[in-house]
């Protein structure tokens, strides 16, 4: 019997969604070693359901480890290619060719149609799509942006240390370029974990017909595969992390030590989402150096860095120039380049506890007291009933 589309949820069907969303999310954070068996079955079902061969399945302990099975295949190339030839200047000419060896080796990347196409064949029906537009969310690729930004990083340290040759770490860093787009794409599970609440919550809340063999492959892969890199002749899986932390938005974070942890020994440090390089990472907020700020070119670095030590310490350490005063207000500026406006502060002292508080400013301001009229609204210091 014909049945119309679902427009609109109930109230109650509304108070569900959150509990499929952290049914999944929570899913999606698991810790420790895959079942490699069990995710052998998901993955060669799920190109099956696709029409694809099954991949030969590689497995690595972090995505770290992906990257270098594939580095050391294309420097086992180029080195029998260097072999056979006298002139080292076609040695820029083979990393030219990264793309198109990488294509031979690995055929076209899948995250994307894989994802598409199985979410597809659910033939998920009598969703309108109104409340399909409402219930969406973009895909999360934070992670995978963060992954691609460490690998860079653990190259540009090595870089730094020549623990590998110089012409390895060129390779490693012309092969994140190549791989751009699809490392930023790379499946970790939380990329998964938004599909997979909404799709449950059709069928199990709204009772949705659906093509339950195709829902249960689907089920498979988000439980039993975490880290993925699905490619048409091969899929790259790797275990879950040893140990990961987020901050209360969900956001890679951990202060000193790494946010995320794999078996091999690779790690990301993150500051509320932001990748951090070791050298920050490693070291907790309230022991960072202002002193960095004169040296890190990075500007949203300079930012994390500016927010984790606090102005009030930046002043101390940088030496801030008092450019005027009014009562217990100081405005304040700090004569070097460290972010991307000149850096105005406006310095409050509390009169009865001696308590100081100090607060950004635009750098258009020219006294205290435009400085406090711009932070308390535009209203004059005069007016205050009662300082504070």
């Amino acid at each position: 019997m014909w049945q119309p589309n679902i427009k609109h949820l109930t109230p109650e069907q509304e108070t569900l969604i959150p509990t499929y969303q952290e049914k999944w999310h929570n899913l999606s954070l698991l810790t420790g070693a895959i079942d490699r068996h069990e995710a052998t079955v998901a993955i060669n079902a799920a190109y099956t359901a696709i029409g694809k061969p099954v991949p030969d399945i590689v497995f690595c302990d972090s995505p770290y480890g992906f990257f270098q099975i594939i580095l050391n295949q294309l420097q086992q190339h180029i080195d029998s290619q260097l072999k056979s030839q006298l002139q080292p200047r076609l040695e820029s000419q083979l990393i030219n060719q990264l793309r198109q060896h990488l294509n031979t080796q690995l055929g076209k990347e899948l995250q994307q149609e894989l994802l598409y196409q199985l979410g597809r064949k659910l033939n998920i029906k009598r969703i309108s799509r109104q409340l399909e537009e409402k219930l969406w969310q973009p895909l999360d690729t934070s992670m995978g942006t963060q992954l691609h930004r460490q690998l860079q990083n653990q190259l540009l340290y090595e870089l730094d240390t020549s623990t590998v040759s110089q012409q390895r770490i060129r390779l490693g860093l012309q092969v994140l370029e190549q791989l751009g787009t699809e490392l930023r794409l790379f499946m970790s599970p939380l990329y998964w974990s938004i599909d997979s609440s909404r799709f449950d919550f059709y069928i199990s809340v709204l009772n949705c017909p659906h093509h339950q063999t195709t829902w249960e492959i689907f089920q498979s892969l988000v439980k039993h595969c975490s880290w993925m890199f699905p490619c048409e002749n091969i899929c790259f899986v790797c275990d879950r992390p040893t140990k990961v932390s987020f901050d209360t938005q969900d956001r890679l974070h951990r202060e000193g030590q790494p946010a995320m942890e794999f078996a091999d020994g690779f790690s990301l440090y993150s500051y509320h989402g932001v990748t951090l390089p070791e050298k920050y990472g490693t070291v907790n907020p309230n022991q960072w150096q202002a002193g960095w700020l004169l040296e890190e070119p990075n500007a949203e670095l300079r930012r994390i860095l500016i927010e984790g030590i606090g102005y009030a310490r930046i002043c101390q350490d940088l030496e801030a120039q008092r450019l005027d005063s009014w009562q217990e207000y100081t405005l304040l500026t700090i004569n070097n380049d460290i972010d991307i406006e000149p850096i105005f502060l406006l310095k409050m002292t509390c009169p009865s506890t001696n308590f100081v508080h100090i607060i950004r400013v635009p750098p258009h301001v020219e006294s205290a007291r435009e400085a406090i009229r711009w932070v308390n609204w535009d209203t004059d210091p005069e007016e205050f009933l009662v300082q504070t």
